[in-house]
């Protein structure tokens, strides 16, 4: 755990004036061009991708097993030599293997034992850090069993978690049944290998289908890539003897939810700030975000700064709350389908007009730590009222007060609950460098909002 870090609120009755600031690439889309760009025939550079632990793992990964991938951190770029689906481990040897890391990845760990699922043979062992042994795995360890891997834990029984170790034949295709309760990611896994299949893969999604967005997200990346599915409902099919194409250039759209913090500050504080290259047709689920915050009292301009001395252009995304008007209350969100941003909204809900309801994410539970938890824990150190619910909390306007954060080791924790301290005094973030797993410069970020450049870009 890193140093605890204080943070300063904004002064006397100061509001946001800040421009166009930059933020990371989409964690979400970088995974999962990082897989279809290791599954197509050729070189892809993926432009202004995530360089931060999650992308990391992945990328080190794909190395692990034998890919090619360089990193490029001063234009934000990984380039992927691709090798047309087959996996360089399983060629090594007579029985390929290689050993996989993937820290706190939730991606990497779901998306990687489907990619090393296409191998013909050999013995790939898996493995993470402490939390993700504690994170959902078993529904997709079942699925890859049926469809013709071994799976088997530290004792030689079926796995169900991590540590495990795979032994791969390929993967079968055909009629899939998947229980999405957990994660969406393993739809979006099975799904990018799928071309590489035996049969045509038919996934049908079972269970509490929370965040289908991410896979709507999985399919327009693999249709970037040159690979098309269906999605009818819960019911999902890509066809088998399809092919990624390498692109080349591929531009990674900023993340979403890193952009996220920084609309809510607006709302939070009052004034504007904006972010650079987001605009209304991003792919991500995030986007849903937007809506919310309009409702509480927000608007949105798209903002052009002309173009920067390479030529390339500034636009995006501004949001302003003038300071004069309230931060509007009283609603009711279900949040399933954009959940990373439930605990951005329990940040703000204490500054508004009424009472803030979120309800449907009983699965933010098993992510990174238990964020419903997290919420209220941290709600009630600052001196607020908080309703706790299987699925959600209600949160009762009040006026927070200093306390140190517990971030959980949570990224998003960190992030969301550092909106308090535009307005609070003594706000203190306990782990702030637990960040690096998606905006490795996020209080670099926060300060330059903080600031008020105009030119922040």
């Amino acid at each position: 755990m890193s140093r605890p870090l204080s943070l300063q609120p904004l002064s006397g009755g100061d509001v946001l004036h800040s421009g166009l600031l930059r933020v990371p690439g989409s964690k979400s889309i970088t995974n999962r061009a990082l897989m279809c760009a290791a599954l197509a025939d050729g070189g892809t550079s993926l432009e202004g991708a995530l360089l931060s632990d999650d992308s990391q793992w992945m990328a080190q990964c794909l190395r692990d097993l034998g890919f090619q991938v360089a990193e490029d951190p001063a234009r934000r770029g990984l380039t992927v030599q691709g090798l047309g689906g087959r996996i360089p481990a399983d060629s090594r040897a007579a029985q390929g293997e290689a050993t996989l890391f993937v820290g706190n990845a939730g991606t990497a760990a779901r998306f990687l034992p489907c990619l090393v699922g296409l191998a013909s043979g050999g013995a790939f062992r898996f493995d993470g850090e402490p939390r993700m042994r504690e994170r959902p795995m078993k529904a997709l360890l079942d699925v890859l069993r049926a469809q013709g891997a071994q799976a088997l834990g530290a004792q030689g029984a079926p796995a169900s978690a991590y540590p495990f170790t795979l032994w791969p034949q390929g993967l079968a295709g055909g009629q899939v049944s998947v229980d999405l309760s957990d994660s969406t990611q393993f739809a979006s896994g099975l799904m990018m290998a799928a071309p590489y299949g035996a049969q045509d893969l038919r996934l049908s999604a079972q269970g509490d289908r929370h965040q289908l967005p991410y896979v709507d997200m999985t399919l327009a990346v693999m249709e970037q890539f040159g690979v098309k599915g269906k999605a009818e409902g819960g019911r999902y099919t890509v066809a088998c003897g399809q092919r990624y194409q390498a692109q080349g250039a591929y531009a990674i759209e900023p993340d979403l939810s890193g952009a996220a913090y920084i609309f809510a500050a607006a709302a939070l504080a009052g004034g504007k700030a904006g972010v650079l290259g987001v605009g209304n047709a991003s792919i991500q689920g995030d986007i849903r975000f937007l809506k919310v915050l309009q409702h509480m009292g927000v608007r949105f301009y798209a903002e052009d700064l002309g173009p920067a001395a390479d030529g390339s252009p500034r636009v995006g995304l501004l949001a302003e709350r003038f300071p004069t008007e309230p931060l509007k209350g009283g609603v009711t969100v279900d949040m399933n389908a954009f959940s990373d941003q439930a605990l951005t909204l329990a940040a703000l809900a204490p500054f508004a007009s009424a009472p803030v309801t979120i309800t449907n994410i009983a699965h933010s539970r098993r992510q990174e730590c238990d964020r419903i938890e997290a919420m209220v824990v941290n709600l009630r150190a600052v001196g607020i009222t908080v309703d706790e619910a299987p699925d959600g909390v209600t949160v009762h306007p009040g006026r927070p007060h200093g306390a140190t954060i517990r971030t959980y080791g949570d990224h998003r924790v960190a992030m969301a609950f550092s909106l308090l301290g535009l307005r609070v005094p003594g706000i203190v973030i306990d782990d702030p460098d637990c960040v690096r797993k998606t905006f490795a410069d996020y209080w670099d970020v926060y300060e330059a909002m903080k600031r008020g450049n105009p030119d922040a870009c």
